[in-house]
């Protein structure tokens, strides 16, 4: 413990909607919103530090 368990967001392919995405979660995370949702629910432990497009170890 704690154990890590990323979370994903998914869109269809080739939809413009990737970067969009990733850069709200980006922004969540730099101004702190992320963190007080995590707070709220108890899972602050659970606290990813960037959002990854596409990480290792992930199918294509």
């Amino acid at each position: 413990w704690p154990l890590k368990a990323d979370i994903a967001v998914t869109t269809r392919k080739d939809n413009g909607l990737v970067k969009p995405i990733h850069t709200a979660l980006e922004g969540a995370i730099a101004g702190g919103q992320y963190e007080q949702v995590l707070q709220r629910w108890g899972l602050d432990i659970e606290r990813v530090d960037t959002s990854l497009i596409n990480p290792p170890g992930l199918p294509d």
